[in-house]
């Protein structure tokens, strides 16, 4: 189960009973948020220059799996200090 906070543009929860989320910070003036892991997929949102988002520790051609079918450039998400990440 996922819970998403809108109006924040970041998003609370992870996967329940799995591994404990990663934290991450973007550092892209505009981070686009896609259906799929590749630039090709739909892009389904979009995250702005210091938004901090949860995702999962799977990253597939170069784009971490944020959950809910949202999926991100991981090379633009600084993982937290402190962030449990494990994969």
């Amino acid at each position: 189960m996922l819970v998403f906070m809108w109006a924040t543009g970041t998003q609370a929860g992870g996967l329940l009973g799995g591994t404990a989320p990663c934290e991450f910070q973007v550092n892209a003036d505009v981070l686009n948020v896609r259906a799929g892991p590749a630039t090709g997929e739909k892009q389904v949102d979009s995250l702005l220059n210091g938004a901090k988002v949860r995702g999962t520790p799977t990253v597939v051609n170069g784009f971490r799996d944020l959950g809910g079918g949202r999926w991100a450039a991981d090379e633009f998400l600084t993982r937290k200090p402190g962030s449990k990440c494990e994969p």
